[in-house]
């Protein structure tokens, strides 16, 4: 094999999300090279390539992404309903305190799961975009 082909099989193997140590692994048994050889080939071709590596894999990627975010949106919209729910609920004009027992009652009994499902829907939104960050250099470029 030459040192273009080996280039190839790498950038496939790497493209198909291919451990790289079992990428190393193969280059010893099959071509012959030391360890320490086939692990700095492997990390030149991901170097070298790692833009169109990325682009490969990013049909996946996009669709967990998409997912992620979608199931982030979702919950922040449902716990945001929930919140405006609770908030609508107080009337400050009151003057009667017992008047705002009810809406004490059900902010006390909806908050502790509007809450944490907001912060979760936003944190899922926010993780998604950050995780997507090199999926749109690769694709849009730097």
């Amino acid at each position: 094999m030459n040192e273009e082909s080996i280039k190839a099989h790498i950038f496939k193997r790497l493209s198909r999300n291919h451990n790289p140590d079992d990428i190393i692994f193969e280059l010893c048994d099959r071509a012959n090279m030391s360890w320490p050889e086939a692990k700095k080939l492997v990390h030149m071709v991901q170097h070298e390539q790692g833009n169109a590596i990325t682009r490969r894999q990013s049909p996946l990627l996009i669709m967990i992404g998409l997912v992620v975010f979608a199931g982030g949106a979702y919950l922040l919209v449902a716990s945001g309903g929930l919140i405006f729910e609770l908030v609508s609920q107080f009337n400050i004009t009151e003057s009667d305190p017992i008047q705002n027992l009810g809406p004490l009652a059900y902010l006390a009994y909806y908050a502790p799961y509007a809450i944490p499902k907001a912060v979760t829907g936003l944190a899922m939104i926010i993780g998604s975009m950050v995780g997507m960050k090199d999926v749109w250099v690769a694709i849009f470029g730097d």
